[in-house]
């Protein structure tokens, strides 16, 4: 999604040579629709309308010159159209590596860490927990279903499996909601939906930063600061509008820095007007643990 889509996974690709830890890569809904136009799929169109032609030039820089002929609209017609078939076979054609990355991403993870000697647990969602009652009715989801959301299924399993029991649009990749409440006792971490969509709820929230919210419908104020209970987060939204030109959020969740601080770290790059500029930011969430 967006001009840099190559440089991006390449970095992701090669970060792991150059430190020494476990990484895991979650699909997020341009990722899924890309797998879905590589697999022809009924939902193969998506791609295009949605940042597929810059990725496409990414990896292959000769595809701006052929933009002006490729007509969307035909794309809407006929998933097998000419056009769109010399796409799929030019994206087919890159270095291995890139599709065995795609093909190997996850749509979901858990994990765990003990802090004086409690137990917190973490589901990591590209947008949020998926609505299996089509109802969108969330206080209908219970522990089998989330078990069930934070499996690390690839393309096909994942959509095999929501295909079965809901819309597309009610699957983890596209959901815009916020949980208020802990669900399965699982701290949520998720992106997709702008942070400045919650300022239609909390007039003094600053959408700079990323959303920490609390059961008590309590959130984080970075710009007052104050000690919190990490006991009772139930969510962290990191989307603070990069894509937007604002910032890329990340998020640095340590056991032992929680048990000797009680910190958070929030580390942030500002984007301004299609360039990034590294910007010294570095914040710090007290909580009490």
């Amino acid at each position: 999604h967006g001009p840099s889509s190559k440089e991006v996974i390449d970095l992701l690709i090669d970060i792991p040579k150059y430190w020494d830890k476990e990484f895991i890569y979650l699909a997020g809904n341009h990722e899924d629709m890309l797998l879905h136009f590589l697999h022809n799929t009924d939902e193969t169109a998506a791609w295009a309308f949605n940042g597929g032609l810059d990725t496409l030039a990414s990896f292959y820089p000769q595809w701006n010159d052929l933009q002006d002929i490729w007509d969307l609209q035909i794309l809407g017609l006929s998933p097998d159209s000419q056009l769109e078939e010399n796409a799929r076979e030019m994206f087919a054609d890159i270095d291995e590596k890139y599709l065995n990355f795609l093909e190997n991403l996850v749509y979901a993870h858990k994990e765990t860490i003990t802090v004086k000697g409690k137990t917190h647990n973490f589901a990591f969602l590209h947008a949020g927990y998926g609505d299996t009652s089509n109802l969108l009715d969330y206080k209908a989801l219970n522990a089998v279903d989330i078990e069930k959301q934070l499996r690390p299924l690839k393309f096909k399993e994942f959509n095999d499996y929501w295909a079965k029991i809901a819309e597309p649009e009610s699957n983890p990749v596209w959901k815009r909601e916020f949980f208020y409440k802990k669900i399965s006792n699982y701290i949520l971490v998720h992106g997709h939906t702008p942070t400045t969509f919650l300022q239609n709820r909390f007039k003094t929230f600053n959408p700079e930063f990323p959303a920490f919210i609390f059961d008590n419908l309590d959130f984080y104020n970075f710009t007052h600061p104050e000690v919190k209970d990490f006991n009772i987060l139930s969510c962290i939204n990191l989307d603070t509008g990069a894509v937007y030109g604002r910032r890329l959020t990340a998020v640095f969740i340590s056991d032992k820095l929680l048990e000797e601080q009680g910190l958070v770290y929030v580390l942030q790059i500002d984007i301004k007007k299609g360039y990034r500029m590294r910007k010294n930011v570095l914040s710090k969430a007290f909580f009490r643990v």
